[in-house]
């Protein structure tokens, strides 16, 4: 694995959406990188849209063990 590490089953219960827990996870992952000199943090998803709000870019469609095809992503660790 060339792309590490990665950012995996990230999830909010519908009931505790719009209210930046996402955000707030994401941030958390983050700065535990930091703490490991990690530059980039990688996540595979089918969400379109949504990950760029958190400084992360589209990098290429990667494919799952069982056939699925999910997008690869690559966010800034600053």
């Amino acid at each position: 694995m060339d792309l590490y590490p990665w950012l995996c089953a990230l999830y909010v219960e519908e009931e505790f959406r719009q209210q930046g827990l996402a955000r707030l996870l994401i941030e958390v992952v983050k700065e535990e990188c930091k703490t490991f000199s990690f530059k980039k943090l990688y996540l595979a998803t089918d969400f379109i849209d949504f990950y760029e709000q958190f400084d992360f870019h589209y990098l290429a469609d990667g494919y799952h063990p069982w056939g699925d095809k999910s997008r690869i992503y690559e966010g800034n660790i600053n």
